[in-house]
């Protein structure tokens, strides 16, 4: 994950903040939800494309971690999209799918940052990552530590 500051991200989380928390991010949020109900609940039974059925697998761990009520039916929304979307239409689908390639490319000649062992911590209920997170947390104590008793 990158933490770079960018033109980008200092206009939509410093200079505008106000305006993309109130007047953008509820709307699309709210879009995605109306748009989500419209959308049969996707199933492994009334699914055939094995690409919908690693997708739900997926948004099944995904749901299992996730820890954050008040983006529960966003996320909910968003998985019947993806996975009606996938399912249904072959447009949509054979796009998605050269997307996740490049992904998965830049990922593996590291265009693409991995997350930190420690990431994402806010609202992520996976033990392993809440361990990393508590590592990194006493490893920087320890080294605040040690700076302040080398100053002395």
């Amino acid at each position: 994950m990158s933490v770079v500051d960018s033109e980008l991200k200092t206009d939509i989380v410093l200079n505008r903040r106000n305006y993309f928390a109130k007047e953008v991010n509820p709307i699309l949020r709210m879009a995605v939800n109306m748009y989500g109900k419209k959308y049969p609940e996707p199933t492994k039974e009334n699914c055939a494309n094995p690409d919908s059925w690693v997708l739900l697998d997926i948004w099944d761990e995904f749901f299992e971690l996730e820890d954050n009520p008040g983006r529960d039916t966003f996320f909910k929304a968003l998985r019947k999209i993806t996975v009606g979307v996938l399912e249904s239409m072959d447009y949509y689908s054979e796009r998605m799918t050269w997307f996740l390639m490049k992904l998965m490319m830049a990922y593996l000649d590291g265009r693409w940052q991995p997350l930190l062992p420690c990431t994402p911590f806010a609202h992520w209920k996976d033990p392993a990552t809440i361990a990393a997170k508590d590592e990194a947390i006493e490893d920087f104590l320890s080294k605040q530590a040690k700076t302040l008793t080398t100053e002395r």
